[in-house]
Protein backbone atom coordinates (compact mmCIF):
# COMPACT_ATOMS: atom_id res chain seq x y z
CA UNK A 1 0.00 0.00 0.00
CA UNK A 2 1.30 3.47 -1.00
CA UNK A 3 1.51 6.48 1.04
CA UNK A 4 0.29 9.48 0.39
CA UNK A 5 3.43 10.85 -0.04
CA UNK A 6 4.56 8.64 -3.05
CA UNK A 7 0.74 8.91 -4.95
CA UNK A 8 0.56 12.21 -6.39
CA UNK A 9 -3.48 10.56 -7.16
CA UNK A 10 -3.62 10.28 -3.23
CA UNK A 11 -2.93 13.37 -2.60
CA UNK A 12 -5.29 14.95 -4.87
CA UNK A 13 -8.18 13.02 -3.77
CA UNK A 14 -6.86 11.20 -0.01
CA UNK A 15 -10.61 10.57 0.34
CA UNK A 16 -11.64 9.20 -3.03
CA UNK A 17 -13.73 10.60 -5.91
CA UNK A 18 -17.07 11.90 -5.66
CA UNK A 19 -19.70 8.85 -6.17
CA UNK A 20 -22.42 9.96 -8.29
CA UNK A 21 -25.83 8.20 -8.92
CA UNK A 22 -25.75 7.02 -5.25
CA UNK A 23 -29.14 6.88 -3.53
CA UNK A 24 -29.71 8.74 -0.55
CA UNK A 25 -31.90 7.48 2.24
CA UNK A 26 -33.26 9.53 4.65
CA UNK A 27 -30.62 8.81 7.50
CA UNK A 28 -27.90 9.49 4.44
CA UNK A 29 -29.22 12.36 4.30
CA UNK A 30 -29.33 13.76 7.76
CA UNK A 31 -25.57 12.42 7.82
CA UNK A 32 -24.70 14.93 4.55
CA UNK A 33 -26.49 17.81 6.56
CA UNK A 34 -24.33 17.27 9.54
CA UNK A 35 -20.88 16.88 8.19
CA UNK A 36 -22.17 20.40 6.61
CA UNK A 37 -23.11 21.65 10.03
CA UNK A 38 -19.67 20.60 11.51
CA UNK A 39 -18.03 22.25 8.45
CA UNK A 40 -16.63 25.64 10.18
CA UNK A 41 -16.05 23.82 12.97
CA UNK A 42 -13.67 21.30 11.84
CA UNK A 43 -12.09 23.79 9.57
CA UNK A 44 -11.34 26.16 12.27
CA UNK A 45 -9.78 23.05 14.32
CA UNK A 46 -7.41 22.19 11.87
CA UNK A 47 -6.26 25.67 11.03
CA UNK A 48 -6.03 27.16 14.12
CA UNK A 49 -3.07 26.23 14.59
CA UNK A 50 -1.54 27.15 11.25
CA UNK A 51 2.40 29.29 11.18
CA UNK A 52 2.45 32.41 9.49
CA UNK A 53 4.47 30.55 6.64
CA UNK A 54 1.75 27.46 6.54
CA UNK A 55 -0.82 29.43 5.12
CA UNK A 56 1.35 30.33 2.03
CA UNK A 57 1.92 26.40 1.17
CA UNK A 58 -0.16 23.55 -0.84
CA UNK A 59 -0.64 19.93 -0.23
CA UNK A 60 0.85 19.63 -3.76
CA UNK A 61 2.78 21.81 -6.53
CA UNK A 62 0.61 23.68 -8.32
CA UNK A 63 -2.26 23.90 -5.73
CA UNK A 64 -3.75 26.53 -3.79
CA UNK A 65 -1.89 27.81 -1.13
CA UNK A 66 -3.73 27.25 2.32
CA UNK A 67 -4.79 30.58 2.74
CA UNK A 68 -6.51 30.56 -1.60
CA UNK A 69 -7.92 26.87 -0.20
CA UNK A 70 -9.82 28.54 2.04
CA UNK A 71 -11.21 31.42 0.35
CA UNK A 72 -11.59 28.80 -2.65
CA UNK A 73 -14.17 27.44 0.35
CA UNK A 74 -15.93 30.62 0.95
CA UNK A 75 -16.57 30.48 -2.63
CA UNK A 76 -17.46 26.73 -3.18
CA UNK A 77 -20.15 27.29 0.23
CA UNK A 78 -21.28 30.18 -1.34
CA UNK A 79 -22.11 29.04 -4.83
CA UNK A 80 -23.69 25.66 -2.84
CA UNK A 81 -25.97 27.74 -0.87
CA UNK A 82 -27.36 29.86 -3.79
CA UNK A 83 -27.71 26.67 -5.75
CA UNK A 84 -29.82 24.69 -3.19
CA UNK A 85 -31.98 28.02 -3.28
CA UNK A 86 -32.18 27.82 -6.48
CA UNK A 87 -33.14 24.32 -6.92
CA UNK A 88 -36.00 24.84 -4.54
CA UNK A 89 -37.53 27.66 -5.89
CA UNK A 90 -37.20 26.66 -9.91
CA UNK A 91 -38.43 23.47 -11.73
CA UNK A 92 -35.22 22.31 -13.21
CA UNK A 93 -33.42 25.52 -12.94
CA UNK A 94 -30.86 26.65 -15.89
CA UNK A 95 -27.44 27.29 -13.84
CA UNK A 96 -24.68 29.18 -14.64
CA UNK A 97 -21.18 27.42 -13.28
CA UNK A 98 -18.54 30.28 -12.17
CA UNK A 99 -15.20 29.67 -13.11
CA UNK A 100 -13.47 28.65 -10.05
CA UNK A 101 -9.97 29.06 -11.35
CA UNK A 102 -10.53 32.37 -12.54
CA UNK A 103 -12.09 33.65 -9.21
CA UNK A 104 -8.97 31.58 -7.51
CA UNK A 105 -6.82 34.75 -9.33
CA UNK A 106 -8.91 37.42 -7.90
CA UNK A 107 -7.26 39.65 -5.06
CA UNK A 108 -9.57 38.76 -2.58
CA UNK A 109 -8.29 34.99 -2.79
CA UNK A 110 -5.48 36.48 -0.92
CA UNK A 111 -7.91 38.20 1.73
CA UNK A 112 -7.85 37.66 5.56
CA UNK A 113 -8.70 34.01 5.17
CA UNK A 114 -10.61 34.63 9.27
CA UNK A 115 -13.29 36.86 7.33
CA UNK A 116 -14.09 33.51 5.29
CA UNK A 117 -14.03 31.19 8.32
CA UNK A 118 -16.69 33.80 9.80
CA UNK A 119 -18.61 34.13 6.96
CA UNK A 120 -18.68 30.24 6.28
CA UNK A 121 -19.82 30.14 9.95
CA UNK A 122 -22.81 31.90 9.51
CA UNK A 123 -23.83 30.83 6.29
CA UNK A 124 -23.45 27.15 7.34
CA UNK A 125 -25.91 28.03 10.21
CA UNK A 126 -28.38 29.88 7.53
CA UNK A 127 -28.21 26.59 4.73
CA UNK A 128 -28.34 23.79 7.43
CA UNK A 129 -31.33 25.70 8.69
CA UNK A 130 -33.22 25.22 5.64
CA UNK A 131 -32.33 22.08 4.56
CA UNK A 132 -33.53 20.93 8.11
CA UNK A 133 -37.15 22.90 7.22
CA UNK A 134 -37.43 21.34 3.92
CA UNK A 135 -39.74 18.52 3.35
CA UNK A 136 -38.14 15.41 2.50
CA UNK A 137 -39.81 15.04 -1.48
CA UNK A 138 -37.52 18.56 -2.02
CA UNK A 139 -34.40 16.81 -1.65
CA UNK A 140 -35.72 15.02 -5.03
CA UNK A 141 -35.94 18.60 -6.89
CA UNK A 142 -33.05 18.37 -9.96
CA UNK A 143 -30.90 20.90 -11.55
CA UNK A 144 -28.72 20.33 -14.06
CA UNK A 145 -25.43 20.35 -13.35
CA UNK A 146 -23.25 21.63 -16.55
CA UNK A 147 -19.61 20.74 -14.88
CA UNK A 148 -20.44 16.61 -14.95
CA UNK A 149 -23.36 17.07 -17.96
CA UNK A 150 -26.14 15.66 -15.23
CA UNK A 151 -28.95 16.46 -13.84
CA UNK A 152 -28.59 15.93 -10.00
CA UNK A 153 -31.17 16.10 -7.05
CA UNK A 154 -30.84 18.06 -4.52
CA UNK A 155 -29.28 15.47 -2.37
CA UNK A 156 -26.53 14.61 -3.98
CA UNK A 157 -25.81 18.48 -4.70
CA UNK A 158 -25.54 18.93 -1.02
CA UNK A 159 -23.45 15.13 -0.87
CA UNK A 160 -21.42 16.72 -3.70
CA UNK A 161 -20.54 20.04 -1.27
CA UNK A 162 -20.15 17.86 1.64
CA UNK A 163 -17.55 16.02 -0.15
CA UNK A 164 -15.85 19.01 -1.70
CA UNK A 165 -15.44 20.42 1.75
CA UNK A 166 -14.38 17.22 3.55
CA UNK A 167 -11.72 16.68 0.64
CA UNK A 168 -10.58 20.45 0.89
CA UNK A 169 -10.08 19.88 4.90
CA UNK A 170 -7.92 17.02 4.10
CA UNK A 171 -5.86 18.79 1.72
CA UNK A 172 -5.52 21.38 4.84
CA UNK A 173 -4.42 18.35 6.83
CA UNK A 174 -1.66 17.26 4.65
CA UNK A 175 0.02 21.01 4.74
CA UNK A 176 -0.44 21.10 8.89
CA UNK A 177 0.86 17.63 9.00
CA UNK A 178 4.17 18.33 6.58
CA UNK A 179 6.96 19.28 8.02
CA UNK A 180 7.91 22.99 7.10
CA UNK A 181 11.56 21.83 6.16
CA UNK A 182 9.49 19.44 3.42
CA UNK A 183 7.44 22.64 1.87
CA UNK A 184 9.24 24.16 -1.53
Amino acid sequence: MSSIDDNPDKRKWPIGRFEFGKEYSSEETKKVIEEIKTFPLRLEQITSTFSASQWYKSYKPGALSAGQLVNHLGDVYMSAYFLTKLVLTDDDPDITIYDEHLFNLLPDSDYMVNATIAILSNLVQRWVFLLCAIPEEDFKRKLYYPIYSRSIPLVELIALYAWRGTLNLDHLEIIRNTNPSEFK
